[in-house]
């Protein structure tokens, strides 16, 4: 393929992606996200089992969104 023609890969400029698309966001395990709350794991993964905060279970591991994670923190902000 020669420098003048385009890859068939990249996107043109009116190929670019949409503003609204979808943006993947990396999951974090218990232990990363329980560290960012300052909780033991276990206690994370008790309190996702008992649907007190969201969290996604993969099998027998745990993942956790940190979007969802400072949602969560907001609403628990003491008056």
């Amino acid at each position: 393929m020669s420098a003048s023609q385009p890859s068939r890969f990249a996107p043109s400029p009116s190929q670019s992606r949409p503003r609204h698309e979808f943006v993947f966001e990396p999951l974090l395990d218990s232990d990363e996200a329980a560290e960012l709350l300052r909780i033991h794991p276990k206690t994370l993964q008790r309190m996702a089992r008992n649907r007190q905060i969201h969290g996604i279970q993969v099998g027998k591991l745990w993942r956790f969104r940190a979007s969802d994670l400072e949602i969560w923190l907001r609403t628990k902000k003491a008056g």
